[in-house]
């Protein structure tokens, strides 16, 4: 039996390594939780786990050195003694609904993984709306539960630890020399301090149909106000920064051109190398300030109820 991984966006892909690791590496730490003790119970005895993903998830696997297989769909990538595990997408994206159907035809045992509380209820809906759930859902803390109501029961969910901050500790111990060669590439010989903008793919998304209350392009442009003196933000004080603008791995290529002369635009490095690199990290509510903050990093987060 085996179990099969499968994931889409860079968010999931980052929660379902951290759970590989866990599955595989069994840490001290997580040895008497209940949630991922109640999941190894429902998984059973497995002889190998096979990783599938899709577009954006591919290279979060192989930069983590995790073999990885590209997702095609179809009933051939498992059977009825295999366990399905799958990150969730945001609505843009089908995979996971498609896959928990596939492997409910086949007999298959699934079990869906929430990354974080941010449109938990369109996880569970297809392009058309029609709900589709796995057998299990597993979530990383109480803020995802009111998202669910109505959409999973209550018995079919479990609370397990976060493991995306858990992975980025992990990560970060072997980021240090990529993070001195990144913060060099950034500063082209320079050495002033270095404030990261992590953006999000607000836009992209509106353009599909999800409304945003905060733009990316707003608070990229009040962030750059705060640095120009001409408002304030808590949290940013008026040194003299040198901007890194670190887009999202769904936005739009170029998206950000027209800021080069006041900013470097960089998606190199991992996060942990990114996260060390930085002195400064501002964003949104974007996955990675979670992990700056738990690695103990200055973090600013520009939308007032982000979590």
């Amino acid at each position: 039996m085996s179990l099969i991984f499968l994931s889409r966006d860079p968010g999931g892909a980052r929660q379902m390594i951290g759970l590989y690791r866990v599955l595989t590496e069994s840490p001290a730490e997580f040895a008497a939780d209940p949630g991922l003790n109640a999941l190894r119970a429902r998984l059973g005895q497995w002889d190998g786990i096979r990783v599938f993903a899709r577009d954006f998830a591919v290279p979060v696997w192989r930069l983590a050195g995790i073999p990885v297989e590209e997702f095609g769909g179809g009933a051939q990538t498992w059977n009825a003694n295999d366990r399905l595990l799958t990150a969730t997408s945001d609505f843009d994206d089908g995979t996971p609904q498609q896959a928990w159907r596939t492997a409910r035809a086949a007999g298959c045992p699934s079990h869906g993984f929430v990354d974080c509380e941010s449109n938990v209820a369109n996880r569970f809906r297809d392009r058309s709306g029609a709900l589709s759930t796995p057998d299990y859902v597993y979530v990383p803390n109480a803020h995802c539960l009111p998202g669910l109501n109505g959409v999973v029961p209550p018995d079919r969910i479990t609370l397990i630890p976060d493991l995306i901050p858990w992975l980025s500790r992990h990560d970060l111990a072997d980021a240090t020399e990529g993070a001195g060669r990144l913060r060099r590439t950034w500063l082209q010989g320079g050495e002033r301090p270095v404030l990261m903008f992590v953006s999000e793919n607000v836009s992209e998304m509106a353009a599909l149909g999800r409304a945003s209350p905060y733009s990316e392009f707003d608070c990229l442009e009040r962030l750059l106000a705060c640095l120009r003196g001409e408002q304030a933000i808590a949290g940013i004080d008026r040194r003299d920064w040198h901007v890194v603008i670190r887009p999202h791995p769904k936005e739009a290529p170029g998206k950000f051109d027209a800021y080069r002369g006041q900013a470097v635009v960089s998606r190199e490095g991992s996060s942990a190398q990114a996260i060390l690199a930085a002195d400064l990290i501002v964003g949104m509510r974007s996955t990675l300030l979670r992990e700056a903050a738990d690695a103990g990093k200055p973090v600013v987060s520009l939308v007032e109820d982000a979590p």
